[in-house]
Parts: C-alpha cells; structure tokens; sequence
C-alpha cells in the first residue's frame, strides 16, 4: 500500500508587509489560487488542504475554499506548529509536505522530486529551500517530512521560532533524522532569484512574469519563467532585488 502523503498550505490574510496579499490577483487568478494550481499539479500527494487561522480575518479565505470546492482547516494563528499538527492528524497524513501560500510559482515538478527521494530514500525530512542550499530560485521549494517527525517538532520545539516556522526545531535538530535536500538542476540554479511575494514590488513583480511568461489565465513551468527572466533585462534585475 502507498504510503499516504498530504501537502497543507498555509495561508493568513494578517501580513504584516502586505496584508491581504494570499487573495491579490494575479492575472486572472488570486495568488493563492496560484498556489494551488501548482500543487494540484502534483504527481506524488494523496491529498492536499489549505490550513488557516481560527481569526475572523481569515474567514475570507474559508469562503474562497468553499466556493472553490478545497479542503481548508483551521488552527492557531500564532502557533503555526500546532496548526500544522492538527491538520496532519485529522488528515491522516503518514508525510507531510509543507507549501506556503506567498510563493505563487512553487515548481511542481520539482516538488515531486523532493517527495520521491523522501519517500524511496526513507527520509525523515526531505527538502529544496533556497535558504538551505539548494539553489532554486527563492520561493520555488518545499519541505517533506514523516508525521512523526512533524509530531516530534509539535511536542519538543518550546522556542517562539519553533512554533511559528515550524520545521526549525526539525532543521536545529536534523543529527538526529535522515534528512536529506534535493538540489536544484543547472538550468533551474538561480539562488539569486527571487520569486516570493512579501512585500508590494514583490507583487507587480510576479504579475509581470505571469503576463510575460503565461498569460492571465496559464500556469507557466518553473524552466518557462526562467527563460522569461533570463532573456529579459528589466525582469532579471528585478528577480534580484533585495527584500
């Protein structure tokens, strides 16, 4: 029997940079409609949701998983571990993939990446972060991990970091686990690229890709955008501005 593996997606309206900004369009879409078009996309999830807060600002969000016909769950707005948790459980997920909601051009296909290697390697946590080295573009990757890992996360991380990022008690521990990063390929290594949204020019920035590169309404590859920036000057000098 296949192993049972649950993406969530969190998401909340309260930024604080850019509030608001998981219901912004994109071309003819929300950017957490973005989102979700990526990870629908998928090969290696049983099953996916969106996981939000229990605040009333984040009762948009419900009502757009509803008329859409998603999954959504909700938790604590502070303690984003605990929401995580929860969610893992009442989904029954035996891996949990983590996806946020800022990051409206996640690369699926490498994303199945990540997940086959956790999975056929019997990783405890698997990964492509940016962050961590794996030389995708910023905002592109996701984290992988064994529920029990998760729960050991929920039950032993007691930091204020640990609860709100969730998988930093599992990177400051990772001596203890098989923990494994999935690096990027040549023609998708561009560290220096910047493809998350926090901040407003972050915003336009992505409309320009999504029109540049896809249009309104399509969903371009991560290899598509970056061949778009790449050819483009303005685009890649924009890719590379600081937050």
């Amino acid at each position: 029997m296949s192993a049972r593996v649950v993406a969530l997606i969190q998401a909340r309206m309260g930024s604080t940079r850019l509030p608001g900004k998981v219901l912004m369009r994109i071309g003819e879409r929300s950017l957490l409609e973005r989102v979700v078009e990526r990870v629908e996309r998928m090969q290696t999830l049983s099953a996916w949701a969106v996981i939000t807060s229990d605040l009333a600002a984040d009762d948009a969000i419900v009502t757009l998983c509803r008329t859409r016909g998603w999954q959504c769950l909700r938790g604590s707005a502070l303690d984003v571990c605990d929401r995580y948790h929860a969610a893992a459980a009442a989904m029954q997920a035996e891996h949990v993939v983590r996806v946020t909601a800022d990051c409206p051009l996640l690369c699926w296909e490498q994303g199945d990446r990540v997940v086959d290697a956790h999975l056929v390697d019997r990783n405890d946590y698997t990964h492509n972060l940016t962050c961590w080295g794996s030389g995708l573009p910023i905002g592109t990757g996701l984290e992988a991990m064994r529920a029990e890992v998760l729960e050991r996360a929920w039950r032993e991380g007691r930091e204020p970091h640990h609860r709100e990022h969730v998988t930093e008690w599992i990177f400051e521990q990772r001596a203890q686990f098989a923990f494994a990063r999935v690096d990027a390929p040549a023609e998708l290594r561009r560290p220096d690229y910047r493809l998350t949204i926090d901040h407003p020019h972050d915003l336009e920035f992505v409309r320009r890709i999504q029109s540049a590169s896809a249009g309104a309404s399509g969903c371009a590859t991560l290899r598509e955008v970056v061949a778009c920036i790449d050819a483009d000057g303005g685009l890649f000098h924009e890719a590379r501005r600081a937050a």
